[in-house]
């Protein structure tokens, strides 16, 4: 994973866990989902990764 996508996935932690109302809650909790999702996607489509057969 390229060192961008780790600040981005630090910074949404961190943003995550300073939040106070549950609309930013909510809107950060989605972003995390999202960035699980799309980091699933990259390892499922690399050589030897369930979807490469």
């Amino acid at each position: 994973m390229p060192s961008t996508d780790t600040s981005l996935d630090f910074h949404l932690e961190a943003a995550l866990a300073a939040a106070e109302d549950e609309t930013t809650l909510y809107h950060l909790r989605q972003a995390m989902q999202l960035r699980i999702a799309e980091n699933e996607d990259v390892t499922d489509e690399r050589p030897g990764g369930p979807l490469s057969a």
